[in-house]
């Protein structure tokens, strides 16, 4: 295969290479898995199995396992909630920045920025139904006709008001997620 010869510099590539050898010098280094990798991924296979672990633990003693039994001010599930919120706020603050300023290169920071938040919004919303530590009562925090009588949610519950906060900014940012998309899929 010949080589365009420009008049203004030398080829990037060297040592007239095809199209197969260039493909084959690229994807060689992710074909060959490494002691490195096998042990990264064993690592976070028992990660993964310890926060299930934790997670089932949760589930079958209750959230006194988290230590919020006695008196303090904040517990994990509050402080990680918060985290995740921050998280998404941080993808809502980027998108809308970009926005407002009309930049015009905006289009695939926005992607990943409102991918961020609503994934982070997603794992937000795992944290009111662990912190009930039953989560088969979890259908209590939703508001639906019943016929258990006048049984009603508490609507001074903060779990009610997260439930209601979480729903509110995930379907916010599903649709500024989708208007983004809408040129896209025209």
């Amino acid at each position: 295969m010949s080589q365009p010869v420009s008049p203004i510099r030398e080829p990037l590539i060297t040592g007239h290479k095809t199209y197969h050898d260039i493909t084959e010098d690229l994807v060689s280094p992710t074909e060959k898995t490494t002691v490195s990798w096998a042990l990264a991924t064993m690592a976070s296979a028992l990660l993964l199995g310890y926060g299930v672990f934790c997670l089932i633990w949760t589930f079958w003693v209750g959230i006194g396992s988290w230590n919020v039994n006695r008196t303090i001010g904040w517990g994990y599930d509050i402080t990680n909630f918060v985290w995740w919120i921050g998280i998404g706020h941080a993808g809502t603050l980027i998108s809308a920045i970009l926005l407002l300023f009309r930049q015009k290169w905006r289009t695939g920071v926005n992607r990943a920025a409102e991918a961020m938040t609503i994934f982070a919004v997603m794992c937000a919303g795992l944290f009111p139904a662990t912190h009930t530590g039953r989560p088969w009562f979890d259908f209590f925090m939703f508001p639906y006709p019943n016929t258990r009588g006048p049984l009603w949610v508490n609507f001074n519950s903060p779990l009610l008001w997260d439930l209601f906060a979480i729903s509110t900014y995930f379907t916010v940012s599903l649709l500024f997620w989708y208007t983004g998309l809408v040129p896209d899929l025209a």
